[in-house]
C-alpha cells in the first residue's frame, strides 16, 4: 500500500475480501463465527475512531499494530464492560482477521 490516500480504500477492500471470501472458504463455514469476525472488526474500527481519533479515511495497516490492539482489548473490558468470555472471543476474531488481511 504505497499511496496514502488509497490505503483506506485498499484496506477496506482486503477486509471485505477476508470476510466474504477467505474466512468462509479457509477458516470456518459457521455463520455465527463469520458474524463474530465482522462484529469484532466493526467494534475495532469504532474504537479507532472514537478513542484514537482515527477516522476511516485515515485507516492504514499501522492501525492494526500491537499497541492499538491492546488498547482495544482494554477498552472492550473496561468501557464496553465486555465479559471475560467476550474479550477473548473478540481478541481471537481480531487476531485472525488482521493476520489474514495483512497477508492478502
Amino acid at each position: 500500500m504505497k499511496n496514502k490516500t488509497a490505503e483506506p480504500l485498499e484496506l477496506a477492500h482486503y477486509i471485505n475480501k477476508f470476510l466474504s471470501e477467505y474466512a468462509p472458504s479457509h477458516l470456518t463455514n459457521s455463520d455465527n463465527t463469520l458474524d463474530s469476525y465482522g462484529t469484532a472488526l466493526t467494534l475495532y474500527m469504532g474504537y479507532l475512531e472514537t478513542q484514537r481519533g482515527i477516522t476511516p479515511d485515515k485507516f492504514s495497516p499501522e492501525c492494526f499494530d500491537q499497541q492499538h490492539i491492546e488498547g482495544w482489548l482494554e477498552w472492550l473490558s473496561g468501557e464496553r464492560k465486555c465479559g471475560a468470555g467476550s474479550v477473548p472471543k473478540n481478541s481471537s476474531s481480531q487476531k485472525w482477521s488482521m493476520a489474514c488481511v495483512m497477508d492478502m
